[in-house]
This record gives C-alpha cells, sequence and structure tokens, in this order.
C-alpha cells in the first residue's frame, strides 16, 4: 500500500511521465467542457486549458502534487518561457533568484500553497522540476542506458516534458479567465 511507504506528503511527481500530446489528444476537450482529473504533476491539467475548458479541477490525496500545480499555475501565468524553466529547475539558476522569483509569484496562490511551499523554500532554490521522486528515478535510469546507449537515444526515449510545457506555453499561455481549482 502506498501509504505504508510514506510517500503522501512528499512531492512524488514533479513532471509528468506520459505523452501530453498523446492525452491531450485523446482527452478531446473543448470549450464549455468541465475537465476533473488526478492532479499528480499538474502538467496534463494544466495543459488541458489552452482547450479553454469552462474548468478544470485536480484532486490528489497528496497535498504536496497540489500545491505544485497552484506554483506551476503560477509561475506560468507570471513568467517568460525562459524564466519558467530557470525558475522550475530545468536551466540553471541562482538559488536566490528562484527564491526571489518565488516571492513574486507566490501571491498568485492560494494562502495555503504560499505557506506550505514557504516552509520548503530549500524545494524552490534547488529548482522543484529536480526534486520529485519521478526526476530522481528517471536520473539513474538515463545514467544507467547511458552505458549501453548513445546520449542522443538515451533524450528520445527518456527527454524532459518541460519542453512540451513550455512550448504549450509559448504557443497558448493560461487564458485568464479559467475556472481552475486544486
Amino acid at each position: 500500500m502506498v501509504l505504508d511507504r510514506n510517500l503522501y506528503g512528499a512531492l512524488a511527481f514533479a513532471e509528468t511521465g506520459e505523452s501530453l500530446h498523446l492525452n491531450i489528444r485523446a482527452l478531446q476537450v473543448g470549450s464549455g467542457d468541465r475537465v476533473v482529473g488526478v492532479t499528480s504533476s499538474g502538467d496534463l491539467l494544466l495543459a488541458l486549458l489552452a482547450a479553454g475548458p469552462e474548468s478544470v479541477i485536480g484532486i490528489d490525496a497528496n497535498r504536496a502534487q497540489t500545491v505544485l500545480a497552484h506554483l506551476k499555475a503560477a509561475a506560468m501565468a507570471t513568467l517568460s518561457v525562459e524564466e519558467y524553466l530557470r525558475f522550475m529547475g530545468p536551466m540553471e539558476a541562482d538559488p536566490r533568484d528562484r527564491l526571489a522569483t518565488f516571492s513574486r509569484i507566490s501571491r498568485d496562490m492560494p494562502s495555503f500553497a504560499r505557506r506550505y511551499m514557504l516552509t520548503r523554500q530549500k524545494l524552490v532554490a534547488e529548482g522543484i522540476l529536480n526534486q520529485g521522486m519521478t526526476h530522481r528515478i528517471i536520473q539513474v535510469l538515463k545514467a544507467a542506458l547511458a552505458l549501453v546507449m548513445s546520449r542522443q537515444t538515451v533524450n528520445l526515449f527518456l527527454g524532459t516534458t518541460v519542453a512540451l510545457l513550455a512550448l504549450w506555453q509559448i504557443r497558448t499561455g493560461i487564458k485568464p479567465g479559467l475556472t481552475f481549482h486544486f
């Protein structure tokens, strides 16, 4: 049972391990639709906002996942793609800059999410996308596969989903006025 492993309360999924493109195509969300899903990393639910549904509601038993989704939404609504990637962790950034960015964008987060992150500023300083258990597992897997495959092949199969999220933000942005709850 998952609860026995003490996963709840820890950040499990900082990024999605699934294809956002395939999920978006399969779900065929459109304007006026109401979307309910497991929050997990928040990536799929955030990406579905581009289709213009009436509302997107995320549910997750793990509070850390809910807070992460609020953090991503606030970051996407406020930051450029490069700022987002630096803040979240895939691009290098000074930890003090990440904390300053958090201070600026966290005003757009619900108070419970902001309070939660204020007690976990180390995650922000180190780049939160580098902190989830999935990220750590993928890094170990990449290192093992690099022993038997070219780096290009490894990246083809295990490349970051952040690039897809960044492309989505460039093309669509988060449309104001949508109902988005976690």
